[in-house]
């Protein structure tokens, strides 16, 4: 039957499912060479956006017709596998399905997977971008290595095999190992180092960064959300946020999350649908982003300046007594305030709090006989007076009109009259006012988001984001439904778990060593490895020798710099040229493998399957997998549920749906321990990808298990067995037992879904009683339908605004994709910080501090609830609480920040304990550590010092059809945004004579030692957009390529064309291999490059079904890939978090004669003594008598001891107990023996909450 079927309609069925065509150019190339006839058409009765998951295996599509007027033989209809794998350009994950060609295992179309309970079917152009990404012009098809007598930089590269470089390299690391058993010099150990920008896997990077007790993994996390990670973990012992938007009355936006943030599509949608179920948005951002659009109060604050809102908001909540103070009193450690007698006298001097309160304090050891509720009004009023509600003036400080003042600035800088001023002035003191209105409206049902922006912005910003977390604490919005919460309730981690499943050694044993270039001792609470000063550590000889003189051990270069995934340092690091300076030290180095050698990174090693940056400094560069080629699984916070997604090569899964695959397979063989020893052991992919004309790509995963056999063929140096199979001694472990290993996952943490697991096995004609055959089923649920929803709230499918049904695997016929566990609630407080303790458990309680301990001591969980009676807790229950020292929220108080942080010039004692900011400029002079780098204070100072028009570069924006670095080798995300210029208000552009085209340099200058670090070109973008005083740029663009093309193993292969401008390479590298730090110019020659049909490689030319592929590169229209501000930003470290802080204090000068966009003057003498000055000026070493960060207070053996930081506190990889000493206080390192390992350090919120990890990557 014919129905009528409306134009709307149809356009959401088309869109939903993909548009199998390449491009309106080619379609009125083939109407004007042939007319196909016209065939009636007829509709079905309904269109579903998707194919069911039952025919994913045979889906027949009628190709658009005029490719058949291209080809008239060619068949019209063509059968398709639907293979699911994870997206990789960003980190929200969101499940993909390719549609591989079944005669030519071509990929042909890429669309969402609607079984993804996160992006439900869904995706945004990043994912769409992935087929054009993966038949990229500039890819790269076989491993190089930099060609004999060719320097870094040169471009001159020779083809190579995987056993070749499989070999050298393993041998390159092992060299290290055997280094150290001969020396027993722990300095060995510190020489590996394997980076990882994206981690998008979960944990196994990790692993390798720990093999054979080294401390070497090294992430990028620090250049992108440290601050806010550091801030939750002081809050909940846990370092992420994940928040329940579309169950939220108030959504507050401290990142711009609709249009750049991440999880962007997953967490955008359910930000839209609570907006549109009634919510209300507040966004603080400098700039009318797309989110401070939708939003119902936008707050322009000056950056960094955010905690004078929210403690402002703070104050007005306890002048209206809108706190909810049964959850203060349950969940925080609020006795702990009124402990800290010293502390609170020092602010009483200081004025933030009365005498009188302080003098009403009892001695500690009076304060535990006081009963517990005149002990809670006591801290009420504290509470008060702390943040400006005193008894006597209840707008003492922290107010709406201060705050307002603070976030706008003086009136100077943002160029008005007084009465324009004073207009601004009242409308942001109403939007407070209103934000407030707000706030005590929603009660707990408040969500939030603190990735970036303050935080990755400003110096201080840390605070700022625990700010925020002392807003919810008062409002009780943390745990519960439509609140903020911690992440580890909602991801699922399982890549390493099933390397330890599947593996004969299980789980890698904790780092023998401390590196201290990953983690200096300057940042004691920094959480990710400190890798933007790497560089500089790496070239600062006086730091390494003031280290060892205290009594570390700290090598002076390093063997082999590893980069293990998606990481373009030389870019994306604050003044990545000084990267690029270090690659180029001490040329002439005697090398087995490489000549001419370098002495500070011995190898470079650059895993990337498209030319970038570090690419072209490589040693060698090892084409693994892109997303259709690799296999790993992954798991993202994005709603109150935990999944698991698992990307997979959809070539061998398309070959083994064929029953081609042992075709394919037919030359290779499993390797053995001789055949490593040999040098002749290859990935089984490598074959899988020749095959289907992928060229030499092999699994990343399988490159890394490979390379591993390689550095310990007999297992020697005790590595090996991490990387080998369990059922099958001496071999590798494979993919397919890592993803069988989601049986014995599922079966210890969700045995609720071991029976549908069961009844799936027996669907595919397995025994489901037989643990190896449900290990088969685990894995092919994996490679059939691409994600495992563990547990959590039932998703709503629902496409184009209406919901959908699909047949979920073992559930059945459903709107709702549901989890596979059962277990259906959401994942909020009640299962995790609120599940109640067994009662056994439990041999006593404080009823001061209210924790419960077993009968061995030992700390099992908090008691909320009930009364305190005659020394005990009457009623109440006993709960898990959270993975913190108290074992409650920490919000009000914390010691760790007490003890480990910078003090305050002039304090005694630290008041960053307590959420604090300053109040006036004394204040600002004296909290250092708070105040942004850009604050209108020191923008101000400025201009009046230099005589030059500063203002606050704001450079945290981002793009959301960008990905980072990795954007060049897409040409459609590339059109969309090829260059970002130089966003000026209409005020600062008219004073400084600019409009909207005109060619600008921006110059940077640090506002603490006034040096400046360079200029960059930038063309001019004039808008209302932002805020007066401001500027805002990009760091997506302005990419850089030394040559159009590399010449190699008789193939052409073209380097980021149309993603970047080609440099004056003579210019550059003669100022990086200058003796000395100095001046180094990127010069551009010419834009982006378009290409003829003849200079696109044959193999991405034209797929086997005659589809042209790249033939549109002739009609590249752009001219220029923009500029970047990276090269002249320094690196500044906030010395709290160990973020890389990147907005900057900038003038603006009209561009020279000769200049064009993205020419840049970078000056790394400037940069390497501004990022020396904020390290060695910033940190705790500038106290004078401090002389190391802090005395442990964490249980265990380093209790009471100096120590690097405290062992309680989370961090990557985290080493053995022994190495957190400090060397005064006794601190020695035994050398480390094979077998002689620390077992897995414990991770508390693991063990707590059976969720995690505490601590994450990325």
């Amino acid at each position: 039957m014919s129905v009528a079927l409306a134009r709307r309609d149809f356009l959401k069925a088309a869109a939903s499912v993909g548009a199998l065509s390449l491009g309106g150019l080619f379609f009125l190339k083939a109407v004007s060479s042939q007319q196909a006839p016209i065939q009636q058409a007829s509709a079905p009765a309904s269109l579903s956006p998707y194919p069911q998951p039952e025919r994913w295996t045979d889906v027949k599509v009628a190709e658009p017709w005029f490719w058949h007027a291209r080809d008239k033989e060619r068949n019209l209809v063509r059968s398709y596998y639907l293979i699911p794998t994870v997206c990789n350009n960003c980190e929200a994950n969101c499940s993909l399905l390719a549609w591989v060609d079944k005669e030519t295992f071509q990929i042909r179309n890429v669309t969402g997977n609607p079984l993804h309970p996160g992006s439900l079917g869904t995706t945004c152009a990043k994912g769409v971008a992935s087929l054009d990404q993966e038949y990229s012009v500039d890819r790269i098809w076989f491993p190089l290595k930099r060609a004999k007598g060719a320097r870094r930089g040169e471009m001159k590269f020779e083809r190579i095999t995987w056993e070749q470089a499989l070999k050298e390299i393993g041998e390159r690391i092992r060299y290290v190992y055997q280094k150290f058993k001969e020396t027993g010099d722990e300095r060995w150990l510190k020489t590996i180092l394997v980076q990882v920008g994206r981690p998008n896997e979960d944990g196994v990077i990790f692993r390798m960064g720990r093999m054979g007790g080294i401390d070497g993994a090294i992430n990028h996390t620090n250049q992108c959300s440290s601050s806010g990670r550091v801030a939750a973990l002081a809050t909940w012992g846990t370092d992420r946020p994940n928040s329940a938007f579309h169950k939220a009355r108030l959504i507050i936006m401290l990142s711009d999350h609709l249009d750049g943030g991440h999880y962007f599509q997953q967490h955008a949608k359910r930000i839209i649908e609570g907006k549109v179920d009634g919510a209300r948005i507040v966004s603080l951002n400098p700039r009318l982003s797309n989110t401070a659009a939708k939003a119902d109060v936008w707050l322009p604050v000056w950056p960094g300046t955010d905690a004078a809102v929210f403690l402002a908001v703070v104050h007005e909540l306890l002048k209206r007594d809108a706190v909810n103070w049964n959850f203060v009193k349950d969940w925080t450690n609020w006795y702990m305030l009124l402990e800290d007698k010293a502390l609170l006298s020092e602010l009483a001097d200081r004025g933030f709090i009365t005498k009188a309160i302080v003098d009403s304090i009892p001695p500690a050891e009076e304060l535990r006989k006081m009963p517990e509720a005149e002990r809670f009004a006591l801290f009420k009023k504290v509470l008060r007076e702390l943040y400006g509600v005193w008894p006597d003036n209840p707008d003492h400080h922290y107010t709406v009109d201060w705050a307002a003042a603070e976030i706008l600035g003086p009136r100077e800088l943002l160029g008005v009259d007084e009465a324009t001023y004073n207009a601004w002035l009242s409308e942001v003191k109403s939007r407070i006012l209103q934000f407030v209105d707000y706030v005590i409206w929603a009660g707990e049902r408040i969500a939030s988001w603190t990735w970036r922006s303050v935080g990755a912005g400003n110096l201080g910003g840390v605070m700022a984001q625990r700010a925020l977390y002392l807003l919810h604490t008062l409002t009780g919005s943390i745990g519960v439904e439509g609140s903020v919460m911690p992440a580890a309730w909602h991801k699922q981690p399982t890549h390493e778990l099933a390397f330890n499943f599947s593996t004969a050694g299980g789980a890698a044993p904790a780092p023998n060593v401390w590196n201290e270039y990953t983690y200096p001792p300057e940042y004691p609470l920094t959480v990710n490895e400190v890798n933007q000063l790497l560089s500089v550590l790496l070239l600062d000889e006086e730091w390494r020798k003031r280290w060892e003189n205290v009594g570390f051990k700290i090598p002076d270069h390093l063997e082999v710099y590893w980069i293990a995934n998606v990481h373009t340092g030389i870019r994306t690091l604050p003044a990545g040229l000084l990267f690029a300076k270090v690659l180029l030290e001490g040329e002439g180095a005697d090398d087995p493998h490489l000549q001419p050698g370098y002495s500070k990174i011995r190898t470079h090693i650059v895993e990337d399957y498209i030319w970038s940056e570090n690419a072209m400094f490589a040693d060698y560069v090892l084409p693994t997998g892109y997303i259709f080629e690799k296999s790993d699984t992954v798991s993202m916070e994005t709603f109150e549920g935990r999944w698991t997604a698992m990307r997979q090569s959809v070539y061998k899964r398309a070959l083994e749906l064929s029953g081609k695959l042992q075709e394919a397979l037919r030359d290779w063989k499993e390797p053995t321990e001789e055949d490593f020893k040999k040098g002749t052991a290859v990935p089984p992919s490598l074959y899988i990808h020749r095959y289907v004309g992928r060229g030499d790509i092999v699994d990343r995963d399988e490159f890394w298990i490979y390379l591993w056999w390689y550095v310990d063929p007999d297992g020697s140096l005790g590595i090996r067995k991490y990387w080998e199979s369990k059922k099958r001694p001496g071999t590798p472990v494979t993919i397919e037992e890592m993803y069988g290993a989601h049986y014995d996952i599922m079966q210890r943490l969700y045995p609720g879904g071991v029976e549908r697991l069961k009844k799936f096995a027996t669907e595919l004609g397995l025994d489901p009683n037989n643990e190896d055959d449900l290990r088969k089923a685990a894995a092919e649920y994996i490679k059939r339908y691409g994600v495992i929803f563990w547990d959590g709230e039932p998703q709503l499918l629902k496409i184009g605004g209406r919901p959908q049904e699909v047949n979920q695997p073992v559930l059945g016929k459903t709107t709702y994709i549901k989890p596979i566990s059962g277990d259906e609630r959401p994942n909020t407080a009640v299962k995790f910080s609120a599940r109640p303790v067994p009662q056994q458990q439990v041999a006593r309680v404080d009823p001061y501090t209210r924790l419960a301990y077993n009968d061995k001591g030992e700390v099992v969980g908090i008691v909320i609830g009930g009364v305190e009676s005659e020394g005990t807790i009457v009623g109440g229950t006993v709960v898990v609480g959270y993975p913190t020292p108290s074992r409650k929220i920490e919000a009000i108080y914390n010691k760790t920040w007490r003890e480990f942080t910078p003090k305050p010039k002039g304090w005694v004692v630290n008041p960053y304990a307590l959420v604090i900011y300053p109040r006036d400029a004394k204040e600002r002079e004296e909290m250092i550590h708070l105040v942004s780098q850009v604050h209108w204070h020191y923008v101000t100072k400025m201009r009046g010092e230099k005589g030059k028009y500063f203002m606050a570069g704001v450079n945290i924006m981002r793009n959301p059809v960008h990905i980072h670095a990795r954007t060049p080798n897409s040409k459609y995300l590339v059109e969309l945004a090829h260059k970002h210029p130089v966003w000026i208000s209409p005020i600062d552009a008219e004073r400084l004579g600019v409009k909207t085209g005109d060619l600008v340099r921006v110059h940077v200058v640090d506002p603490f030692t006034g040096l400046e670090t360079g200029w960059v070109v930038y063309s001019v973008f004039v808008t209302d957009m932002i805020r007066p005083g401001t500027v805002h740029t990009n760091h997506h663009t302005g990419r850089f390529r030394l040559v159009d093309f590399v010449d190699v193993g008789g193939a052409r292969i073209p380097v980021m064309p149309f993603g970047s401008n080609l440099v004056d390479a003579k210019r550059l590298m003669d100022g990086l291999s200058s003796p000395q730090l100095g001046v180094v110019e990127l010069k551009t020659v010419k834009g982006v490059l378009a290409l003829r049909p003849e200079e696109v490689p044959d193999r991405v030319r034209t797929l086997k079904t005659l589809v042209p592929m790249n033939e549109d590169l002739r009609y590249v229209w752009w001219t220029s890939n923009g500029a970047t501000l990276n090269w002249i930003i320094p690196p500044m470290t906030d010395p709290i978090s160990g973020q890389n802080v990147w907005n900057t204090v900038v003038y603006i000068e009209k561009a020279q004669p000769g200049d064009q966009e993205g020419d840049a003057y970078v000056n790394l003498k400037a940069i390497f003594d501004v990022a020396r000055w904020w390290r060695d000026n910033l940190t705790w070493i500038a106290e004078p008598g401090r002389r190391y960060p802090g005395v442990d207070f964490s249980p265990g053996s380093t209790q009471g001891k100096p120590v690097r930081r405290p062992y309680w506190f989370p961090r990557l990889n985290k080493p053995a107990a022994s190495t957190y000493l400090w060397p005064a206080a006794g601190f020695s390192l035994a050398a480390f023996k094979p077998g002689d390992e620390e077992a897995p350090p414990r991770d508390l919120a693991q063990e707590l909450w059976g969720a995690g990890p505490s601590v994450t990557g990325g």
